[in-house]
């Protein structure tokens, strides 16, 4: 009998501590982590539990996507290879008590790069074109294919040319590329003529929208639109006054128009689209 009671009384003072235990555990403290990006140029990457220490009575038990292959489930980091939110569990073995941290993991992924410029310039003409890519700029490096190693470049085509730009973020690896083709028209031949000073056409250089102006208008009076290679792309009739011209569906760069009045040529000129 007194065995037992001193068993008993063993298990409870053991149950005693137990609670006091519990009760003076401090729970880990972490920090916020990520998100964590995969390089394009890798298929891992490292998480961290976040936590501000990491002491030896600390143990860690990670859980996250299905698919998910985690290198080591229970160490303070590990290797991941799937994109999506990585949880852990981090638990002071003294005590018993817990926390818990989340990392977001994301797949880095090829970058879109845009080209700026005019697609259209007369021969003889020089234009810069500029290559945007999302990134940070320090981070970016730039591949032209006329040798060009800067975010723009200077051109100066005498035939239609096609440039290309490779862009690549040096801290992951992501590659983006586009191409831009530059046409070139023999501007050269075709002069501004204007007989009648009736004729305004505002605003030039324009966004595709544009207002031709024009008095007496006694007889048919006709608006056309080409480029300098001679090719037509509008034709239509004027009327006395305000008339709106709609270009719109052009692409940017310089076009010329002619105004004739009972198929004589009164007004001729340029009409720049940027």
């Amino acid at each position: 009998m007194k065995k037992i009671f001193f068993l008993s009384k063993f298990i409870f003072w053991l149950l005693i501590i137990s609670d006091f235990a519990k009760a003076q555990c401090v729970p880990p403290t972490t920090i916020a982590v990520g998100p964590v990006y995969i390089p394009c140029s890798a298929n891992t990457v490292v998480v961290n539990a976040g936590t501000t220490t990491q002491p030896t009575n600390y143990s860690y038990s990670w859980t996250g996507p299905l698919t998910a292959g985690i290198s080591c489930p229970n160490c303070c980091t590990s290797v991941v290879n799937t994109s999506g939110i990585y949880t852990v569990v981090i638990t002071n073995t003294i005590g018993g008590c817990f926390n818990t941290n989340t990392v977001s993991v994301i797949q880095s992924t090829l970058m879109n790069v845009s080209i700026s410029g005019n697609d259209t310039i007369c021969n003889g003409s020089g234009q810069t074109l500029s290559a945007l890519a999302f990134g940070i700029p320090q981070s970016l490096g730039y591949n032209w294919s006329t040798g060009g190693g800067f975010p723009s470049i200077n051109v100066s085509p005498t035939l239609t040319t096609v440039y290309s730009v490779t862009v690549i973020n040096v801290s992951n690896g992501c590659i983006g590329s586009n191409s831009f083709t530059v046409h070139v028209i023999p501007c050269a031949g075709i002069h501004e003529l204007n007989l009648n000073s009736n004729v305004r056409l505002s605003p030039n250089p324009n966004n595709g929208n544009l207002v031709l102006f024009i008095e007496n208008v006694l007889v048919t009076t006709e608006l056309k639109i080409i480029i300098p290679l001679g090719q037509e792309l509008v034709k239509e009739n004027l009327r006395e006054g305000k008339n709106e011209i709609n270009l719109n569906g052009f692409s940017k760069g310089i076009y010329y128009y002619e105004i004739s009045q009972d198929k004589k040529l009164i007004n001729r000129g340029k009409i720049i689209i940027e």
